[in-house]
């Protein structure tokens, strides 16, 4: 599994030299966050905003990265292999 994510250009429109990744909170997503990516108007910065790989059970819509409300956190490797193997593909996903 692949995570998704959303991809805020520069607001400047000028080419990216930075790269900021903001993760979302418990039964958030990645949607959540793109006003305040948008807010923050980096120049020269994409900002990425990636959703976790499992949905939440509280939440329609929302998303976790592990089960916060088991005392296993059942779920945390699976995101955190995930989340790695998700930044280390980014410099050929990126431009």
């Amino acid at each position: 599994m692949t995570l998704t994510a959303i991809t805020l250009p520069p607001a400047t429109g000028v080419t990216p030299e930075k790269l900021l990744i903001i993760l979302h909170g418990w039964g958030a997503d990645a949607q959540d966050l793109a006003p305040l990516g948008a807010a923050l108007e980096l120049s020269a910065t994409q900002v990425i905003l990636p959703n976790a790989p499992f949905n939440h059970f509280q939440v329609p819509g929302g998303r976790a990265w592990y089960a916060l409300e088991r005392p296993d956190y059942a779920g945390y490797p699976s995101a955190r292999e995930q989340l790695q193997n998700w930044l280390i593909q980014l410099p050929q996903t990126t431009h």
